[in-house]
């Protein structure tokens, strides 16, 4: 019997198994015949995308594979058309309807597309459906630090259960929850503010430690690690 997958625990609390099995460039065949065997052969998490056009090949592969539903974790992601609130629910609604299911685990924006500047409306779409139940987590892929900044202040993912509650538990603001997890990563963080009350708490965050399963759990709200600009395309 092999060892079984390492499992973690999202911001939402969706549990995700650690390793999955992509199904990029396969075709809806191929995915039909693939799936089934990955899953037997102890995967749990599926990857497709829209732009994969293999989605009806999964969802066909998972019902051959005979496993509850419960016991899988099914990932799927969205073209620029849909960078809209009401494109992300309609997005939503087609992959679902390619699938064969009634809520996805992970629903991704796959791409910026920062030339039509309609990500964070994904993003906010995103948020709805999961209030509606129809995801239970989301998140984005190819995204830049740039552009993940822009979806957390223009989204409120400070609001996050996880912040809050932590927020609360140490007794600090949702910020400095933020900026001591940087920290703890050995990492260099250089928030901007220009208000002295603002300037006076993000430095306020040397007087007390995140336990490492907190650290862990910030960390699973981290849905990027490229590089703001591209070395080999911008300079000044």
């Amino acid at each position: 019997m092999s060892t079984p997958t390492p499992i973690l625990t999202l911001a939402s609390g969706a549990r995700i198994p650690q390793i999955g099995l992509g199904t990029w460039p396969m075709d809806d065949a191929t995915a039909e015949r693939v799936v089934p065997t990955a899953v037997e052969s102890g995967y749990r998490l599926i990857d497709t995308a829209e732009n994969y056009e293999n989605e009806r090949g999964v969802g066909r592969g998972l019902r051959a594979s005979g496993v509850p539903r419960v016991e899988l974790f099914v990932t799927t992601k969205f073209n620029k058309q849909w960078h809209s609130v009401d494109g992300a629910r309609r997005a939503c609604e087609a992959s679902l309807g390619r699938l064969g299911l009634d809520y996805l685990d992970l629903l991704l924006v796959h791409w910026p597309n920062p030339d039509q500047d309609r990500y964070v409306d994904a993003f906010h779409g995103l948020v709805e459906l999961r209030r509606d139940g129809l995801l239970r987590a989301i998140g984005t892929s190819n995204f830049t630090p740039a552009h993940l900044r822009r979806v957390i202040d223009e989204t409120e993912l400070r609001s996050e259960p996880v912040v809050g509650e932590l927020a609360q538990r140490y007794g600090r603001t949702p910020a400095q929850i933020l900026l001591r997890w940087h920290i703890e990563l050995g990492l260099v963080p250089v928030p901007k503010s220009e208000d002295p009350q603002r300037l006076r708490e993000n430095i306020a965050v040397f007087d007390f430690t995140l336990t490492p399963e907190d650290v862990a759990r910030l960390s699973a709200l981290d849905r990027g690690d490229e590089l703001v600009l591209d070395p080999e395309t911008f300079g000044h």
